[in-house]
């Protein structure tokens, strides 16, 4: 682990366990805290300020499986492990805050004669209760062929059920509103590709479809408002053109819309400012751009503020602080890096080169990457080891 303080010139310390390698990292930002999975078959927990270990979750993980496709919510985090002795994953839950694992899904439970193999995706959590698609594999012929699930597991009662079995197909996509009541499923194959889902998350039923993507891989990003009241993705048409669409949660119905200038490119994430007022936006460049977007757009007006060229840089990911006046972005392609721009008119306030050591991007687009109290930005480079940036003077070990 690197701890950089900014904004001056950073300074490098290791973390205590760095004879291990470690293969995957998530943060927790109300307890300021790192998980991270490391190649001895380890779960550990590490205080992002003093680097200190302060529990070990287990230590019969796989350090090559579950990074990709975890889940957290609260203090509860859940991930597909295939644990040592097992042929097949298994869904993992713990509590962070006892530091215990509290329960185990065994996703070989719906396999049917025939069937040689099981693959879990990734799980997301619904108001304490997990959704995870399943993947069974047949003989790949018309009577046995490959087939998917979806399961709603509760980890407290052990019970499980496929009410939103017509969403199998949705393993990139899946959106969970923070209020627990709304779901986005979006099918990025099957009959159904390009289409997104609006559902009820307590009764089951669909609320609305929504808008479709021309039909392709590529999932376009989207994500819920703070309040959970609005839902923003990103629309492409078949000629390449990508709109902004705003749906009201509550039904479905259109509002914001905001047209992007296909020179800025392919959009890559969406994320809402904290008060949800603006919607950020980051993109690769389009044919004859210098470099990838950052994209400022007022909710309420349906405006693009502001848009900043990153030049020679394309851009994956974007944060807000915690009071929505800086956006961090990361960059991967070409150049790796972070930057930093103030969200009241796009000037890039500074930025973390790759000279200066590891090359480095915003974490995962599930989660905040930002503590609460905004004074720390969990990062990971691209082997997976964590870097936490510090606005402050870090605390005495």
């Amino acid at each position: 682990m690197h701890i950089w303080r900014l904004p001056i010139t950073p300074a490098r310390t290791e973390l205590a366990s760095a004879a291990r390698e470690i293969t995957w990292s998530i943060f927790v930002p109300e307890t300021n805290e790192i998980v991270a999975s490391l190649d001895d078959h380890t779960l550990r927990v590490y205080d992002a300020w003093t680097e200190r270990e302060k529990r070990r979750l287990a230590s019969d993980v796989d350090p090559t499986y579950g990074g990709g496709i975890v889940g957290m919510s609260g203090h509860r985090l859940a991930i597909v492990d295939i644990h040592l002795g097992w042929k097949q994953p298994r869904v993992r839950v713990w509590d962070l805050s006892q530091g215990v694992e509290i329960a185990s899904f065994d996703p070989q439970s719906g396999l049917r004669p025939g069937e040689t193999q099981v693959e879990a995706g990734p799980v997301r959590f619904v108001d304490g209760r997990l959704l995870v698609p399943r993947l069974y594999n047949g003989e790949g012929t018309e009577e046995m062929p490959t087939r998917y699930d979806l399961v709603e597991w509760d980890p407290d009662s052990n019970k499980a059920s496929n009410r939103f079995d017509a969403f199998s197909k949705c393993w990139r996509g899946t959106v969970v509103s923070p209020t627990n009541d709304r779901i986005v499923f979006a099918f990025h194959f099957g009959p159904r590709k390009g289409e997104r889902t609006l559902v009820d998350a307590v009764s089951g039923d669909d609320v609305a479809s929504l808008e479709p993507w021309a039909a392709s891989g590529w999932v376009p990003p989207a994500t819920f408002s703070p309040d959970g009241k609005n839902f923003a993705g990103i629309i492409r048409q078949s000629d390449g053109e990508e709109t902004l669409q705003v749906w009201r949660a509550a039904d479905g119905a259109r509002g914001t819309a905001v047209k992007l200038d296909r020179i800025m490119g392919s959009a890559q994430a969406v994320r809402y400012s904290p008060d949800g007022s603006q919607i950020g936006i980051v993109t690769w460049g389009g044919e004859g751009a210098q470099g990838g977007y950052v994209i400022l757009v007022d909710v309420t007006s349906s405006q693009i503020r502001w848009s900043s060229l990153n030049p020679g840089k394309s851009i994956d990911n974007l944060d807000f602080t915690p009071d929505g006046s800086r956006i961090a972005t990361s960059r991967r392609m070409f150049e790796y890096g972070t930057d930093f721009w103030d969200a009241a008119d796009g000037t890039k306030v500074f930025s973390i080169p790759y000279r200066l050591g590891d090359p480095v991007s915003v974490e995962q687009k599930d989660w905040h990457a930002f503590s609460a109290d905004g004074a720390s930005l969990f990062l990971r480079d691209r082997d997976a080891n964590p870097i936490v940036l510090h606005s402050r003077p870090r605390r005495s070990r």
